[in-house]
């Protein structure tokens, strides 16, 4: 099938993922190396996905002639990092990573999805709280946070991250590798319901249980997807849960649950933490974190129905997260006012406290006035 639509010029670049990562885990790493470099679909990046699948990023380059990629924020940042980096360098790999936002993507008022910046101060604030066992982040974009996690784990930690874009998972996937990481990050494709459910079958012989669960998808699935990994067991006692960009473009469904819903029962030391968004100066920012406890499913009923308010905000945001995917994106300035809204009692959360954190200064805690 994947032959008869390369044919018919009818694969997008990099669509290819699921079907090469699956042939590659049947140990059929010839037809894919094969399939590859006769593709049209992958003739612009074949490079990247030959290195890949045999573990040599050294012959890494671009080759002209794709509209497509010039236009990919993802497989930009990848070139940058191979010119930037050399492998096994992971603190050089996220350095490269928050530059190429702040001098490419910056100046062109660009928004690139990393928790980097103060956000990757909270990351590390939540893998040192998280108990012994597997990372697992939910929305892999280029694989920033996956690398962060994978380090402050090493040498034997695991992180399985989920990334529903076959281009962003093998760019994650190359970025892992060229970190040094690769033999600890695994990146699966998917929606995150439908491979958080495969999970078991995927690991044969070991338990899928989770220490940390960080949630940077569409902030629309963030409760879904949590509720889901309780209903399956896949969360260890006392594992942090963070999530990111809950203001912008915003979860108000995910905080209100969390906050006011079952929330209150499921997790415990409940946080909002406010700051600027990395490399969007004046644009404020949340995460989410909290620690999960067993001990209140018990007392946990079902799920309350939101405020209508909060069900127009919810839309509001999806509405918000459509336009930012596309070419024309979203100007830092209306961020801003959306953000400054998505703060607002509109949510429902009564925010005890917020961690103030700078860009390049570790967060401290303050009591922030009640909304």
């Amino acid at each position: 099938v994947a032959r008869w639509a390369d044919a018919r010029h009818a694969l997008r670049p990099l669509g290819l993922s699921p079907i090469l990562c699956e042939a590659e885990r049947r140990g059929e790493r010839g037809i894919t190396v094969e399939f590859l470099m006769e593709s049209h679909a992958c003739r612009p990046f074949r490079a990247y996905a030959r290195g890949l699948l045999l573990g040599d990023l050294s012959v890494a380059t671009i080759e002209e002639g794709s509209n497509r990629l010039a236009q990919s924020k993802a497989l930009m940042a990848l070139e940058y990092v191979l010119q930037h980096s050399n492998h096994g360098q992971v603190k050089k790999v996220l350095e490269a990573l928050e530059e190429f936002a702040v001098k490419v993507l910056k100046p062109s008022r660009q928004w690139f999805k990393i928790a980097a910046g103060a956000k990757g101060l909270v990351v590390e604030r939540a893998l040192r709280r998280a108990p012994e066992g597997a990372c697992l982040e939910i929305g892999t974009y280029v694989g920033f946070t996956a690398i962060r996690c994978a380090a402050g784990r090493a040498p034997n930690g695991r992180v399985v991250s989920l990334e529903v874009d076959p281009e962003h998972a093998v760019v994650a996937q190359c970025m892992a590798l060229h970190a040094g990481v690769g033999r600890q990050v695994e990146v699966w494709t998917g929606h995150s319901g439908d491979v958080i459910r495969s999970l078991p079958e995927r690991y044969p012989g070991w338990t899928p249980r989770f220490a940390m669960v960080f949630m940077d998808q569409c902030g629309s699935r963030f409760w879904a997807d949590l509720e889901l990994l309780i209903r399956e067991d896949m969360l260890l006692p006392g594992a942090v849960i963070l999530a990111d960009n809950v203001l912008k473009p915003g979860a108000p469904l995910f905080l209100w649950q969390l906050f006011h819903g079952r929330g209150r029962e499921l997790f415990s030391q409940r946080q909002l933490i406010s700051l600027e968004e990395f490399a969007m100066p004046g644009v404020e920012d949340c995460m989410a974190m909290a620690i999960y406890n067993p001990d209140g499913m018990a007392m946990a009923g079902a799920d309350k129905a939101p405020p209508a308010e909060v069900s127009a905000l919810e839309f509001e945001a999806d509405q918000v997260r459509a336009k930012a995917a596309t070419s024309g994106s979203v100007p830092f300035e209306d961020w801003s006012v959306f953000a400054a809204r998505s703060g607002t009692q509109e949510t429902g959360v009564r925010r005890s406290y917020i961690l103030a954190a700078r860009p390049g200064k570790a967060p401290k805690t303050q009591p922030m006035v009640m909304v």
